[in-house]
C-alpha cells in the first residue's frame, strides 16, 4: 500500500506560490524563534532563491534570548534580513516595515532610476 503524505491541497497551494513568486520583490517567512530551522518551510528556499528574504522570528518572548541572538546572527549570515517580532502583543511589528524597506533598497533605487515610483509598503498591525 502507498501513502501520499503530501496532500493535494498542499500541492496546489506549492504550485500557485511559484506562479505568484513571479510578481514578488520580497519574502516575508514567520518562523518559530523557539525551533526556527524547524519551523522553516524548506519548499520555500527553493522558490524564493533569487528574491530579498525576511525573516521574522516570532514568539522571541517565549525563546531562550542568547539561542534567539545565535539564530539571528546565523541568518543574517545567510542573506536573510532578520527581526524579531511577537504577533500575540504586536511587539516588533513596527519594525517589519523597515527592514521590508532595508531589503527591497536596491529595488527601490533600481527603479527609481528608471522613473518608476514603488508604491508606499505599508503593515497593518
Amino acid at each position: 500500500m502507498h501513502f501520499q503524505w503530501y496532500p493535494g491541497h498542499m500541492t496546489k497551494a506549492k504550485r500557485m506560490m511559484q506562479e505568484d513568486m513571479k510578481l514578488v520583490d520580497v519574502v516575508i517567512e514567520l518562523v518559530d524563534a523557539r525551533i526556527p530551522f524547524s519551523s522553516k518551510n524548506p519548499d520555500i528556499d527553493e522558490m524564493a532563491k533569487n528574491k530579498s528574504r525576511v525573516i521574522l522570528l516570532n514568539k522571541y518572548d517565549l525563546a531562550d534570548e542568547n539561542h534567539t541572538d545565535n539564530w539571528k546572527t546565523y541568518f543574517e549570515s545567510q542573506g536573510y534580513f532578520v527581526t524579531l517580532v511577537n504577533s500575540k502583543n504586536g511587539n516588533g511589528v513596527r519594525k517589519v516595515n523597515d527592514v521590508v524597506q532595508h531589503a527591497c533598497k536596491e529595488k527601490i533605487e533600481r527603479d527609481r532610476k528608471r522613473g518608476i515610483l514603488n508604491r508606499p509598503f505599508a503593515l497593518w498591525s
